[in-house]
C-alpha cells in the first residue's frame, strides 16, 4: 500500500459569496438615533476562488434621517454633533492555517451622532481572506498500523499449505511509512492424508446411569455416539480382502457363507426345539388338568355314596 492523489485538494475552487442584508432594525432613540442591520456569508471562498472583501455590519440615522424631517417634538440643536467611530481591532486568528479561511476585524460607535451631525454610515465590522497559501507545512508522520492475524484458513488442498491474513487498521499520511503488501498474508503448510476413506461407527457404549428408584421398578440407561473412522471394525474384512488373490477370496466367502447356513440351522433348530418344548408344556398341562378334574369327580362321588348314620342318647 502507498499514498496517492496527496497532492490534490479534496475540494472544488469557490467564490465567495454575501447574503442578503438583513432588515434594518429599531432606531436606539426616538430622537437623533442609529439603526443598524448585518448580513452572513452565504458560501465560503475555496480553493483558488475569490474570498468575500465588505462590510457585514452597517449603521445609519434614524429619527431623522438624512433627507428627512424630525419627528415631532424633536428640536434639531444649531451645533451638530457628527458620528466618531473607534479604530478598528485586530484582525481576529484566521480560521484555517492553510488552504484559504477567513478573518474577521471589527470597531465601535464611540460617539453616536447628535443634533443633525453626520451619521455613522462607514462598517462597523469587516471580513477578509486568509491562510490563502498551499498546505505545505510540516507533516507530521503517521505510519501504517496494522491489525492483529486472522485465524488460519483449511488446507487449499492434500498435502498443501494454509493461510491468514490481515489487514490495515490505521492508514498512513502522505509523510508516513506505508504498510508493505507482502506482509498482509502469510502461509505455512499443512500435512494431511489425502482421499482416505472414513466411515460412520458407533462408539463404545458408555457407562450405565444410576437407577432412577431405589427400590421397586426403576430404570437406568446408557448411550453411545456415531463417529468416523478410516475403516469401520465391521467392514475390516474388506480390506484385507482387496490384497488376496481369487482362490483364497473365493474359500474366504465359502467359509463366510458356511458360518452364515450354519447360524441359520442353529436358528431354526432353536426355533424348533422352542416350539416342540412349547407343545409339551401344552400337553402335560392338558393331561394334569385332566387328572386333577378326575379325583374331584371320584372324590364327589364318594361323598355320596358314604351312609349316614345318626345317634340318639337319652
Amino acid at each position: 500500500m502507498a499514498s496517492c492523489n496527496s497532492n490534490i485538494p479534496c475540494y472544488t475552487s469557490v467564490d465567495c459569496e454575501f447574503g442578503d442584508w438583513q432588515d434594518w432594525g429599531a432606531c436606539t432613540q426616538g430622537c437623533v438615533g442609529l439603526k443598524s442591520r448585518g448580513r452572513q456569508i452565504k458560501t465560503m471562498g475555496r480553493g483558488d476562488g475569490k474570498f468575500c472583501m465588505g462590510d457585514v455590519k452597517q449603521t445609519h440615522p434614524c429619527n431623522p434621517g438624512e433627507g428627512e424631517a424630525p419627528p415631532a417634538g424633536c428640536e434639531i440643536a444649531e451645533t451638530p454633533e457628527p458620528c466618531i467611530l473607534s479604530a478598528w481591532e485586530d484582525w481576529e486568528s484566521c480560521s484555517v492555517s492553510c488552504g484559504g479561511g477567513q478573518t474577521r476585524r471589527s470597531r465601535s460607535i464611540k460617539q453616536p451622532p447628535s443634533h443633525g451631525g453626520a451619521s455613522c454610515d462607514q462598517a462597523l465590522a469587516e471580513i477578509g481572506g486568509c491562510g490563502t497559501g498551499p498546505c505545505t507545512s510540516d507533516c507530521v508522520p503517521k505510519d501504517c498500523v496494522w491489525s492483529y492475524w486472522e485465524s488460519w484458513s483449511v488446507c487449499n488442498k492434500c498435502g498443501g499449505e494454509k493461510t491468514r491474513v490481515r489487514h490495515v487498521q490505521v492508514h498512513p499520511n502522505s509523510c508516513g511509512k506505508p504498510c508493505d503488501p507482502a506482509f498482509a498474508e502469510e502461509a505455512t503448510e499443512c500435512p494431511r492424508e489425502c482421499h482416505q476413506p472414513t466411515y460412520c461407527a458407533m462408539s463404545e457404549w458408555k457407562d450405565w446411569s444410576q437407577c432412577s428408584a431405589k427400590c421397586g421398578s426403576g430404570v437406568r440407561s446408557r448411550s453411545r455416539e456415531l463417529h468416523l473412522t478410516v475403516v469401520e471394525p465391521e467392514m475390516r474384512f474388506l480390506e484385507e480382502a482387496y490384497s488376496l488373490d481369487e482362490k483364497t477370496l473365493e474359500s474366504k466367502f465359502q467359509v463366510l457363507e458356511e458360518r452364515a447356513s450354519s447360524l441359520e440351522v442353529r436358528r431354526l433348530q432353536r426355533i424348533a426345539t422352542s416350539f416342540a418344548c412349547g407343545l409339551l408344556s401344552l400337553v402335560a398341562g392338558l393331561a394334569l388338568q385332566r387328572v386333577f378334574s378326575r379325583r374331584r369327580r371320584a372324590a364327589g362321588l364318594m361323598r355320596d355314596l358314604t351312609p349316614t348314620v345318626t345317634v340318639e342318647i337319652e
